[in-house]
């Protein structure tokens, strides 16, 4: 695609609004402690993007614009008194409860883990590791009370429960916070590594949370298939999955080789991967 026809398709792109509202990523969550190395323009992103592979992103970029959750994940800092010192604890706990599940399910039942700690998705800030374990720590071992008071009423599996009072147990302890899992001098291994130790955190489960809400710019989630599909759509391609499915293992080569002119904005082409598959985004809904 030639550079102004790739112009043309972004002209619905407002960049001053861009600039205002979503852009640059990274002070949002910075440790005040540790100098910002990570920052990152979401402009400069989807721009990049929209001209690699000779503008072959460029028409769904502009279709659907810039991805909203860089914007709506911007938390007001005073939160009418409560406590925000677990904001990451509150996206683990989503991401957890929204596993395997579609996305009205995945709310659904998020909602109801924040209704039983006297929160909404509006005001969730009765979630935290505390309040978790002042239920778990109840139990005398037979699970009665974590059945009665936790699983039963927010829906829950007994391997997501298992999940969440493991996860609130790494942040007790210390292994897991917002000034670690917030803080850009952290490399992304390393978070990862910290991320799977707790029980029912996969690799998956960690590029959600990297993408959506420690705002990673070059993460590629391709054992996410909405982004395989997308991919296959994209670029007309098959691979070696039923029905010409591309396969997370047999066709890495071809999927990392495919999308390598997109970084370092990964996560940006992984949002319009979606789009492609005309699926929605993890937590969108």
């Amino acid at each position: 695609m030639k550079p102004d026809s790739v112009q043309r398709h972004l002209s619905s792109l407002d960049r001053d609004n861009i600039n205002k509202n979503i852009i640059p990523i990274g002070s949002r969550h910075n440790n005040k402690d540790a100098p910002s190395v990570g920052s990152w323009n979401v402009w400069d992103g989807l721009m990049h993007v929209a001209n690699a592979h000779n503008g072959v992103l460029a028409p769904t970029i502009g279709a659907s614009g810039p991805p909203s959750f860089y914007a709506d994940e911007n938390e007001d800092a005073t939160n009418n008194g409560y406590d925000t010192d677990h904001k990451s604890f509150r996206s683990l706990c989503r991401i957890i409860t929204g596993q395997q599940l579609a996305g009205s399910a995945a709310v659904a039942i998020y909602k109801r883990l924040l209704s039983i700690m006297g929160s909404s998705l509006d005001n969730p800030y009765g979630l935290t590791p505390e309040s978790i374990l002042a239920i778990a720590d109840m139990d005398c071992g037979e699970n009665h009370v974590i059945e009665e008071k936790l699983r039963k009423p927010a829906g829950l599996s007994n391997a997501k429960v298992r999940s969440i009072i493991d996860l609130s147990r790494h942040y007790k302890c210390g292994n897991l916070s917002d000034s670690f899992l917030f803080d850009n001098q952290i490399t992304i291994d390393v978070l990862r590594d910290k991320l799977c130790q707790v029980k029912g955190l996969g690799p998956w489960s960690c590029d959600m949370f990297l993408i959506f809400h420690a705002h990673k710019p070059d993460i590629l989630p391709l054992g996410d298939l909405a982004v395989r599909k997308g991919t296959a759509k994209l670029f007309g391609v098959k691979g070696s999955g039923k029905n010409g499915a591309l396969c997370e293992k047999k066709d890495l080569a071809m999927l990392t080789r495919l999308h390598e002119p997109f970084a370092p904005y990964r996560s940006l082409s992984t949002y319009y991967m979606w789009r492609c598959a005309d699926t929605k985004a993890f937590n969108a809904s």
